[in-house]
C-alpha cells in the first residue's frame, strides 16, 4: 500500500479514463451528467450536489474527493478501480438512483 500522492495530472488523467466508461458518465446517486467527485471508497462518480450529501455522511460511510482539484493516491484510485469492477458486475436491472 503507498499512502505516497501521485502527482496531479497523473491522477486526473487515470481518473478521466475511469470517466469514460458508461456507467461512470453520469452520477452513482442521481444519474446528473458529467460528474466530477468521486467517492473513492465506494467506487462511484457524483455530480457536486450529491457529493455534498457525501460529504455530510462523514467519511466512516464515504470518502469523497474531486477528480481534478484533490490529490489522490494510488491506493485510493487501486480500491475506486475494485469497486468499479464490482459495480460493472450488476445487472441492468438491479440499478437505481437515489433522489437528492
Amino acid at each position: 500500500m503507498s499512502d505516497r500522492k501521485l502527482p496531479l495530472d497523473r491522477s486526473e488523467r487515470i481518473l478521466n479514463e475511469l470517466l469514460k466508461i458508461p456507467v461512470n458518465t453520469i452520477c452513482c446517486d442521481c444519474g446528473e451528467a458529467n460528474p466530477k467527485w468521486a467517492s473513492f471508497n465506494l467506487g462511484c462518480f457524483l455530480c457536486v450536489r450529491c457529493c455534498s450529501v457525501h460529504r455530510k455522511m462523514g467519511t466512516h460511510i464515504s470518502k469523497v474527493k474531486s477528480v481534478s482539484l484533490d490529490s489522490w493516491t494510488q491506493d485510493d484510485i487501486d480500491v475506486s478501480r475494485e469497486r468499479q469492477t464490482n459495480k460493472e458486475r450488476v445487472d441492468d436491472n438491479d440499478k437505481h438512483y437515489i433522489d437528492c
